[in-house]
């Protein structure tokens, strides 16, 4: 199996076993925080949005793995 179809399969895993827990336990997020506020408004996107935007990631959205 070629590396780039290996991290391919490990993103698909990754975000399979991610959204199972997500849709088990949720997430906690720490709202009061202000980096976190600043990166929501950074991305464009409101409180009540995040979990759409996490439920409906890809593989495609992935950029590259760390080494």
């Amino acid at each position: 199996m070629k590396q780039q179809e290996k991290t391919e399969k490990e993103v698909t895993d990754f975000l399979q076993n991610f959204k199972t827990k997500l849709g088990i336990w949720g997430i906690l997020f720490l709202d009061d925080r202000q980096k976190n506020s600043k990166a929501l408004a950074e991305l464009e996107i409101t409180p009540s949005q995040r979990n759409n935007v996490l439920q409906e990631l890809t593989e495609t959205d992935f950029s590259e793995a760390r080494e």
